[in-house]
């Protein structure tokens, strides 16, 4: 349909250059198309589903090992998301074999990123929150870092991640801890808030709202499950949307906006 609008549409303007031209827009507006429902397939959200939650638990295991052992901190964390999951028993003993897998090294790390670029990365949403759960994983204990940022640094730089994006998620994870700390001030918590969304203290209140938006957008379960996420991890970009929602509140609170 592509091809015969835009070579019916360049003749009538250009004759015979302008059906040539046409013909080329068209096949190229086509072939955007096939993409798409390729990549919105029944067929395709599965494997996008399946290779998410498979890369999630031996990277998990990965990282926590990276550092030569594995603490009882992030055995816990991990258990955490495990009991986060809204799967049967098959799935959480699946879960914990991979995490195990994964602390062992028994896998190959390259061709298991490859995968997840080929049916995940074409859905940045979904390689951010991949990433969130990896940052937690490294600094659950914040003993011997380096070895841990080093393999954060390496799966950033194979999914294509900015220097300055991943900085940003690593900050975003950091004012989250600190905004549900104990004892923290109003202001404390206030920074912190901004921290969550991604913005300074001087962003305008339009600009603070657009971020907002953003963010809420970005993890909306209904929209990530669509896009590849496990329908089991629903519930962990629920609690996302609602700490996003609660920072929000407080900024809006603090600068008396309704």
């Amino acid at each position: 349909m592509g091809k015969l609008l835009g070579a019916l549409f360049g003749f009538l303007l250009l004759n015979i250059p302008g059906l040539i031209l046409g013909l080329l827009i068209g096949h190229s507006f086509d072939k955007g198309l096939r993409m798409q429902a390729m990549m919105t397939s029944p067929e395709r959200i599965r494997q996008a589903q399946e290779t998410f939650f498979e890369t999630t638990f031996l990277l998990m295991g990965y990282i926590a090992k990276a550092d030569g052992r594995v603490s009882e901190r992030e055995i816990q964390f991990a258990r955490e998301i495990m009991a986060q999951l809204q799967c049967d028993s098959v799935q959480r003993h699946h879960a914990i074999e991979l995490f195990n897998q994964g602390k062992a090294g028994s896998f190959d790390f390259d061709t298991q990123l490859d995968l997840f670029v080929e049916h995940c990365g074409f859905q940045m949403q979904l390689v951010h929150v991949f990433l969130q759960i990896q940052i937690k994983v490294a600094y659950a204990e914040q003993v011997n870092l380096e070895p841990k940022r080093n393999v954060l640094n390496s799966i950033a730089v194979r999914f294509g991640i900015p220097k300055a994006v991943f900085a940003q998620l690593e900050s975003q994870y950091f004012a989250k801890q600190n905004f549900y700390a104990h004892q923290q001030s109003p202001k404390e918590a206030e920074h912190d808030a901004y921290g969550i969304l991604g913005v300074s203290e001087s962003t305008s209140d339009a600009e603070l709202k657009r971020a907002y938006k953003k963010l809420m957008s970005e993890h909306h379960p209904d929209k990530l499950v669509a896009k590849g996420l496990p329908e089991e991890m629903v519930k962990m970009a629920t609690e996302k949307t609602q700490e996003i929602q609660k920072a929000y509140d407080l900024i809006c609170k603090m600068r008396g906006l309704k």
